[in-house]
């Protein structure tokens, strides 16, 4: 089959600017629509059958001062024909063996042979306008008495076999070949060798109904009809109806085939030859059957129109009105949109049509019609569609780091798979063949309009991350049409060994084998996994990248640090929720075991990652996160992640855990093993890079070094200076490592350990006293800290949201103090949420850097005050909420000393011994400022005095909380 550029380039171009392409599903009126624009409805041409459908693409070109009227026909190939011809003699086999399997007689199975003989089950080819019905019969009656006669096994294996049976229904084949040639010679008095010369000229009709006649005649739905025949067809000349005396311009108006020639072809995907005239044309006008629009093929039809940006050409025409039988056209044709609205949404595609904007015709059935539907169709065919400026300076960037992400090979394969598994054996090995053949698609199976709209619909959702205009649509057209191309060469032409393969899998499970192979080694290796684990076998999203990148769209700087703004969880467990705001760099969330400290920290990682063990764990709940993505210059951009949203490649999670929540977990050891063999990597990326980077300089400095006996003065500064250079571009490539085993070895140093990174055996070597000792001899605190600082510095400064569950667990509490700070000196890009009960790792914080959870509340805020003058009893009983910092029994001694204190002048001498005593005690604590505190002892007396007119009871104040007390304060205030 020819494509479309190779057909227009065989009719000439024309110049004419108003294109029309007529696009309907089967039966909805658009033949009748071009009758009655043509003025032909009264000799039905062009001509509906019993399908209803059009099958041969006919182009009218209609030019209002044209004297005469001609035609130009374009034949399928030899071996497009011979394919169709092979195709249905094979499926009439294949029905007739079931027939005779299920103990039909023989003239129901010749009936059925005939029948089948007749026309493809697709609709689209038809030997019965080609064959006389006798010559039919027969053909039926000699593969009933050569093959149908004789075997009774799978029809598969007869046509595997290469003996005489295949030789003999080859040569039926070929016989009906030459039939047709026959038959079109006896039928037609062209001086014209068929399939010898492809295009067929009628030229010079002047009369406008004896050229229809003789269209009708050799493009009907009959015997004679050269129809099955035809790839192409243009007809031009003052073809437009009398009715229509207005005055409309040149036109070319495009019958598209129909939408829909088969029950399955009817939910499947829009064949890629629309797309062609979609470019071609700046009008397309969609043919829907009133009494039950958008049921069949319009709503795919409008799906790719959208996904592919063509939408502003798009006219809607909704036919057979007069077979309504309801009460409120507006209404109706208000909810059919609606639905189709709410249909579409599922692709993230927003229809803009509404029922104001859509054409009514009513009697496209019938041989006249009204004044109201001519009405129409004028207006259909010169209101002209929006004028698109294809402008490459759009000026509009893109994170391409959310291109693509829906992307995913075994999702995909999983929709191929469901495709081919319900085929039988004979379609997919013709379609095999096709692709062989380097064609597009089969019948109903359409691989690269399969593969265009999965790629569209994600291409939508990234493109409109930005306010859609006209010039965006242009950039969706031309990147489609790039696509389309891209899917042949890459998918089908490079891949023309593997389907030949699948085409000659022969013999008895063949089928399974054909269908396996496909999947597993075509479609599988295709489509890219958008698993951040894996690395894709080809280059499909760099491809299709640079496509959209040649038509102006330009792509966004990589973020400097990527960071949550806002954290919402709903339906834990299907009924807890919460809520966060989050401070740009570190975030400590304290709260009661059981709270959900650990919860939350597990469903951020858990999202980002799609971690779907994780998800499943607590119910699936929904996760909405604001990112926000810094850039250079100050710039930023806010992207609401959620149910509807996809995770963008770049925005990366660590959870580091001090616990073994799950038994799979790996241990502390197998961790370490890990992060060190990914250390080694990031090694050796670092000595790549610097090797890149000092590569001129090195090969400056053995230029010098080899002739320093020859060596200038200036030579010889120059190769010091060049040593210096290196030097330097090695010290600040390395800087992350030089840093990161400085503060290794601060932290080692007292329990006499060191790290090396210089050993070539090992990529990290742990010595203690000078002597190397396994990882596994390290406590687990050291462990603990060499986990996270691994995980950090692999990063290799990307940003990055680092997890921490209880890091202070095995740590020190000198090194609970100060590794955060030393966690962003290696990478200041990372955003630091950490869950905690250790008031150490709260010291020195900023506002809002501190949250606390309650159980019982669902919204989580920040502290509005810092913690930087705070000491860690400060903290403890301003953050952590703790009434006292001070022991049970220090505090029996502060009350008894305070009861003596408030009545020191009636005291006893033992008394007075005893509260001299309680003084040096607490005096030489860290509570001793409370015996030099006057104002509380005045406050006491104060409270003393009133105790008869105060009601509260004194008592209970150790048990009040805060807000409580301060109330109490306020009642008593002077």
């Amino acid at each position: 089959m020819r494509d479309f550029n190779t057909i227009q380039k065989k009719l000439g171009n024309l110049n004419i600017d108003n294109k029309i392409y007529l696009l309907g599903t089967t039966g909805a009126g658009k033949t009748s629509l071009v009758q009655h624009i043509l003025g032909t409805s009264k000799d039905s041409f062009p001509s509906t059958g019993q399908n209803r459908t059009t099958t041969v693409i006919t182009e009218y070109v209609i030019c209002k001062k044209s004297s005469s009227f001609k035609a130009t026909i374009i034949f399928k190939n030899t071996l497009d024909i011979s394919e169709s011809i092979e195709d249905i003699v094979k499926e009439a086999l294949i029905n007739a063996l079931k027939n005779k399997n299920e103990e039909e007689n023989e003239e129901e199975i010749i009936q059925e042979l005939e029948y089948d003989l007749e026309q493809s089950s697709d609709q689209k080819f038809n030997l019965k306008f080609l064959l006389e019905k006798e010559l039919i019969n027969k053909i039926a009656k000699k593969l009933y008495d050569i093959v149908i006669d004789n075997h009774n096994e799978n029809i598969e294996e007869i046509f595997d076999d290469k003996g005489n049976i295949t030789h003999i229904i080859n040569n039926i084949i070929e016989f009906i070949f030459n039939e047709i040639k026959n038959t079109f010679n006896k039928n037609h008095n062209f001086n014209f060798n068929l399939f010898d010369d492809e295009i067929l000229k009628i030229n010079s009709i002047e009369d406008k109904r004896s050229f229809i006649l003789k269209m009708k005649n050799l493009l009907g739905n009959k015997y004679g009809s050269i129809s099955p025949l035809v790839e192409y067809c243009r007809i031009e000349g003052n073809l437009l109806s009398d009715k229509i005396k207005e005055d409309l311009g040149d036109f070319i108006l495009i019958d598209g085939e129909g939408i829909g020639h088969s029950i399955k072809e009817i939910t499947n995907e829009l064949s890629t030859r629309h797309y062609d005239f979609f470019k071609y044309c700046n009008n397309i006008v969609l043919v829907e059957n009133s009494t039950n629009p958008f049921n069949s093929g319009g709503k795919t039809a409008i799906e790719s129109i959208y996904l592919n940006g063509y939408q502003d050409k798009l006219k809607l025409v909704f036919s057979k009105t007069d077979e309504l039988n309801v009460s409120d056209l507006n209404s109706y044709f208000r909810s059919s949109i609606k639905n189709l609205k709410n249909a579409l949404d599922e692709s993230n595609i927003k229809f803009k049509i509404q029922n104001r904007d859509s054409f009514k015709l009513a009697d496209l059935n019938k041989k006249t019609i009204s004044d109201d539907d001519l009405k129409n169709i004028k207006n259909l065919i010169k209101k002209s569609s929006l004028e698109l400026k294809d402008d490459k300076e759009l000026n509009l960037n893109y994170d391409f780091n959310d291109f693509l992400i829906g992307i995913n090979n075994e999702e995909f394969n999983e929709l191929f798979q469901k495709l081919l598994l319900k085929e039988h054996w004979a379609v997919i090995k013709a379609f095999t063949k096709r692709m062989y053949n380097n064609e597009l698609e089969y019948r109903h199976i359409k691989p690269v309009s399969i593969i265009l709209k999965y790629v569209m619909i994600d291409v939508n959702k990234f493109l409109e991350k930005q306010e859609l205009n006209n010039n965006i649509n242009v950039v969706k057209q031309n990147f489609s049409n790039d696509l389309i191309k891209y899917i042949k060469k890459t998918f089908i032409s490079d891949n023309k060994n593997l389907w030949e393969k699948a085409y000659n899998f022969n013999g008895y499970g063949s089928d399974f084998e054909r269908k396996n192979f496909i999947l597993n080694k075509i479609t599988l290796d295709f489509i890219p996994n958008n698993s951040k684990l894996l690395i894709n076998k080809n280059n499909f999203k760099e491809d299709l990248k640079k496509m959209l990148l040649k038509y102006g769209i330009k792509e966004r700087k990589k973020a400097q640090k990527i960071l949550i703004n806002d954290i919402n969880i709903s339906q834990i467990y299907k009924k807890i929720d919460f809520s966060w705001k989050l401070d740009e760099n570190i975030n400590i969330l304290i709260g009661k075991n059981g709270s959900g400290k650990s919860t939350i920290l597990k469903l951020i990682d858990g999202y980002i990652n799609q971690n779907e063990k994780i998800l499943n764990k607590y119910d699936f709940p929904k996760v909405n996160l604001k990112i926000k993505k810094n850039y250079e210059n100050f710039d930023y951009d806010i992207q609401n992640i959620g149910e509807d949203n996809l995770v963008s490649s770049d925005i990366k999670s660590i959870l580091i855990s001090t616990f073994d929540n799950f038994k799979d977990e790996p241990s502390l050891n197998e961790k370490l093993k890990k992060l060190i063999l990914e250390f080694g990597s990031y090694q050796r990326n670092i000595n790549l890079k610097i090797s890149k980077e000092t590569e001129e300089l090195i090969s400056i400095s053995d230029s010098i070094r080899e002739n320093i006996d020859k060596a200038s003065t200036e030579d010889l500064i120059k190769y010091k200076n060049t040593l210096i250079n290196i030097d330097k571009i090695k010290q600040q490539i390395k800087k992350p490592i030089f840093l990161l085993n400085e503060l290794l070895n601060k932290y080692f140093k007292e329990s006499n350990k060191s790290v090396d990174f210089n050993d070539s055996n090992s990529p990290l070597i742990i010595n203690l006293n000078s002597k190397e000792i396994p990882i596994e001899n390290l406590s687990s605190g050291e462990k603990q800290l060499l986990i996270i600082f691994l995980s950090i510095i692999i990063l290799d400064n990307d940003p990055c949201i680092l997890l921490l569950d209880e890091p202070e667990i095995s740590l020190h509490v000198e090194w609970q103090t100060t590794f955060l700070n030393d966690i962003l000196k290696i990478n200041s890009n990372l955003q630091i949420i950490l869950a905690t009960h250790n008031p150490l790792i709260a010291l020195n914080r900023d506002k809002n850097q501190i949250s606390k959870i309650e159980l019982k509340e669902s919204k989580i805020e920040p502290y509005k005050m810092p913690s930087k003058y705070y000491d860690v009893s400060g903290i403890l009983i301003d953050f952590f909420n703790l009434s006292s910092v001070i022991g049970d029994e220090m505090k029996s001694m502060i009350r008894k000393y305070t009861e003596y204190k408030l009545i020191e002048e009636d005291l006893e001498p033992t008394q007075i011994k005893e509260m001299n005593e309680l003084k040096k005690i607490i005096e030489s604590s860290n509570s001793g400022e409370i015996i030099y505190n006057k104002k509380y002892f005045e406050f006491l007396k104060f409270i003393k005095a009133e105790k008869d007119n105060i009601k509260e009871n004194f008592n209970n104040l150790d048990d009040i909380d805060d807000d409580e007390f301060l109330i109490f304060l306020e009642k008593y205030k002077k």
